[in-house]
């Protein structure tokens, strides 16, 4: 009894003995291999190159690199030196001069709207100054041009839509003022005669005020039907006065365009010294001057 009592006692003592040795032994292999569950094999790898042992010093390594980018792009203070800003700007991709932009102007840049590349190159300073990068230089650049193209063509578009509704209007009333259709030699007499008088009054100078008042348009049309009955009455008391052109449209004799009393030696002249006045002619013998390129 007393044996099997003892015994009993030593079973009962040496198990609790026996359980502490096997769950110590699990806790020793767990804490030996804290990353055995990583099934990813290169972040296995990563964690033998590294040297990290448990969770905790892989916990201090990430904080401390996410210190460390945070401090490396850390924008500079108001206090911070040159050498400072511009470490931070070409870090984030800003060139090291300002020959490292390339802008220019667009393939469809208008030729009467001139790209100013001195502004460009202004533009590119600033851009450096501020830490802009090439590509976004390139953007603002391309967008700003693209912008200013887009506007000059559109007002361009709608001068132009304008100069020919007042064209058209003032060319109705003349027709009907003068009783004779476009391109007929009796409207193209009057033409003339309106041309001779702004020619022989004022020339190149009136003609710009004319312009510029907005009474006649790029390359003499007519906008005002008002002064060109004026000139052109005006101007039919000069020809007759010089012996100039006669009614009719026919031309006169010293007219070197008309047909009766043509003269290539003077047409040939008028048409290097004087085009407007060889137009003018042209127009009054009742002749297409596109036939003399004009």
């Amino acid at each position: 009894m007393m044996d099997e009592t003892a015994s009993g006692a030593a079973g009962q003592g040496s198990s609790p003995n026996s359980t502490s040795g096997d769950n110590g032994s699990a806790t020793a292999a767990g804490a030996a291999h804290p990353f055995d569950g990583l099934h990813d094999e290169g972040s296995r790898e990563w964690i033998e190159t590294a040297g990290v042992k448990d969770v905790e010093s892989l916990v201090k390594m990430a904080r401390h690199s996410e210190s460390m980018i945070g401090k490396s792009f850390q924008k500079p203070g108001p206090d911070a030196s040159e050498t400072e800003r511009d470490a931070y700007f070409e870090r984030l991709g800003r060139p090291q001069d300002v020959s490292g932009y390339e802008l220019t102007p667009p393939t469809d840049m208008p030729d009467d709207l001139p790209y100013d590349a001195a502004f460009a190159d202004e533009f590119k300073g600033v851009a450096h100054k501020y830490g802009i990068t090439a590509e976004q230089a390139k953007g603002l650049h391309d967008f700003y041009v693209g912008k200013t193209v887009d506007g000059y063509q559109s007002g361009l578009d709608s001068h132009i839509a304008q100069l020919e509704e007042r064209t058209s209007a003032a060319t109705s009333q003349l027709e009907k003022d003068w009783g004779a259709k476009q391109g007929t030699p009796q409207f193209n007499e009057q033409v003339a005669l309106a041309d001779r008088a702004i020619r022989e009054l004022g020339g190149d100078t009136l003609l710009e005020g004319f312009e510029t008042a907005g009474m006649l348009g790029p390359q003499g049309i007519i906008l005002n039907p008002a002064i060109a009955k004026a000139m052109a009455n005006v101007g039919r008391e000069l020809f007759n006065s010089s012996g100039g052109l006669t009614t009719g449209g026919s031309g006169a004799a010293d007219n070197p365009f008309a047909r009766e009393s043509q003269n290539l030696t003077t047409q040939s002249e008028l048409q290097r010294n004087d085009p407007r006045r060889a137009k003018a002619l042209i127009l009054a013998a009742g002749r297409d001057p596109a036939n003399w390129g004009l």
